[in-house]
Parts: structure tokens; sequence; C-alpha cells
């Protein structure tokens, strides 16, 4: 009788692995984005993933400025850089900057850089060029500092010259300078690719797993938020959300596992995550039952 179960219990441990084998099909959505980027300093990962999801959207036809998303979103809130770098550069709701984006319409990489975001360039140059230009506005001093800002920030706005860029730290309204930088370097947004309702959320973790499952059972990315410490224990925000976007599926023969890969904003560099996992060039697999119990929302198309 020993005999017997035990043959049972092989017989059912094995059929179990290879239901989860056959239920988790590979998928590989990596082609269809562009090069991992880096948020580096500020708070936009739900930027980054929801320009993400869009080049997805266009299959890497157009590659979309996680920084655009970002600012366009600031200014959708009603939030300007009078609130200061905590809620300007801190994070968003990524459903919502998906329907603003639908919206609105995008700018592509080439014409507002995320890319050149190394060592918090983006939250130094936004948030200077605010404040010069508050000066300039309220007390008449800064002036001189308008064409070292325009020389050292071009970078951002590749399509203006540092002295359109002093010019409007000069003129326009402080709250205005960023905006009105990219509007020139963006003079035509492009589609985002879909309607506003052709994109939803999920925050019923019961449901969770099962929608991610079927997303990927079509080939679709799918938009996490989820706590960093899923990835990275020893990140100074370790216990702070984050968002990224799921971009691959496999079996893990050896584990007997599914496995997801979680493509993050922070380079591609692999340095700084948790050793116990797989990194490839800033991609993370993660155990599908570690990734299920820690999603704490998905947004994606329907």
């Amino acid at each position: 009788m020993r005999v017997v179960w035990s043959v049972l219990i092989l017989f059912l441990s094995y059929s179990a692995h290879a239901a989860t084998a056959e239920s988790c099909t590979t998928v590989d959505l990596r082609k269809d984005f562009g090069p991992i980027r880096n948020q580096d300093g500020v708070g936009w990962c739900y930027a980054f993933s929801a320009a993400d999801m869009i080049t997805f959207k266009n299959k890497g036809r157009a590659y979309v400025s996680a920084s655009d998303m970002a600012t366009q979103y600031i200014s959708q809130q009603n939030v300007s850089l009078t609130s200061g770098p905590i809620v300007t550069f801190g994070g968003g709701v990524p459903v919502q900057a998906m329907k603003m984006a639908a919206k609105k319409g995008v700018c592509t990489e080439a014409s507002v850089p995320s890319e050149v975001n190394q060592g918090s360039d983006i939250y130094e140059a936004y948030y200077n060029l605010f404040r010069i230009s508050k000066s300039i506005q309220t007390t008449g001093r800064g002036k001189e500092y308008c064409a070292g800002a325009a020389q050292a920030y071009q970078k951002f706005f590749p399509s203006s010259s540092p002295q359109e860029i002093a010019k409007t730290i000069a003129t326009e309204p402080p709250w205005q300078v960023v905006a009105k930088l990219q509007s020139k370097n963006c003079p035509t947004r492009y589609s985002a690719g879909f309607n506003e309702n052709d994109v939803t959320a999920e925050t019923n973790k019961a449901k969770i797993p099962q929608v991610i499952k079927n997303q990927f059972d079509q080939k679709k990315p799918v938009m996490i938020s989820y706590p960093i410490k899923l990835i990275m224990k020893k990140h100074p925000t370790a216990e702070g959300m984050h968002a990224s976007v799921l971009v691959g599926r496999k079996f893990n023969a050896k584990t007997k596992k599914c496995e997801y890969l979680i493509r993050n904003s922070f380079g591609r560099s692999c340095d700084g995550y948790n050793k116990s996992l797989k990194c490839e060039s800033g991609n993370i697999w993660v155990a599908e039952n570690d990734l299920f119990e820690s999603v704490a929302d998905i947004t994606y198309f329907k």
C-alpha cells in the first residue's frame, strides 16, 4: 500500500509540475520596447512605465518620452513647480497617466529626452530653471544665471538654442518655463495609439493574478505597482511602492516555477538587485508566487 501511495504522490506531483509548465508558456516582449532607461533621482517610475507601455502599444515605432509624460501629468494635476520638488518629482497614478496620454498625445524621447537623467540631472535642471525664473520675476535678480543654466540644461531641450532657453527663463512665468521649452521641442504631439477607454486598472488583489495570466496569454505587457523591496531590499526607499512593466514569462525547469520578467527603470546595470534573482540588463526574473503576493495594483490594455 505504501508503494501505491508513493507512486500516486509522485504522479500527482509530476502532473502539477507538468500543468504549471504547460500553462506558463514562454512570452518575451522585450523587442517592442526601447532600451531600459534610468529614472535615477526622480520618483517618476509611473511615467517611465507608462511611456514603456505606450511604446509597446506602437510596436516600438515611437520611443515615448517619460519626462514629457511626467510633466504633462503634473500639469493635469494642477501642480506647478511652486509646489516644490517633493510633489513635482514624486509619484503618480499609472492609469491616470495612461488616460492622460490617450487624450493629450505624446512626445518622443528624441524631442524630450529622459535618458540623459544621470545624477538627478532632471531634478536639478527643472527645479533650477524654476528657481532662477522666479528670482527674476519676483526680485529682478538672477538674469546673470540664465546663460549658464541654458548651456548646462540644453541637453533636455535639444531643439532649443541656449539663447532661446535663456530668453524663456527670463520672460516666462516660473511655473511655465519647463512646459514652454518642452512645447517648443515637441510642437506636434503624436497620437498615443489608443483611446482612454482602452486602458484600465485592477486593484482587487484576488483578481490580479488571473488578469496578468490572461494578458500574457495574449502576449500583452502589464504595468504593476509593488514594494520595491521585492527586487531591491537595500534600496533607500525599500519600504516604498514602485511601478514597472512585466515584459516576459517563462517556466523555470530547475525550480519548477513560473517566472515573470520585470522591466525596471533604474538603468541597464544589474547592481543592487537581490542576489537571489536573475537580472538581465536591468530586467529581473521573479517567481510567480512572490510577484502575485506583492503586486498592489495593475494597469493594462483591454
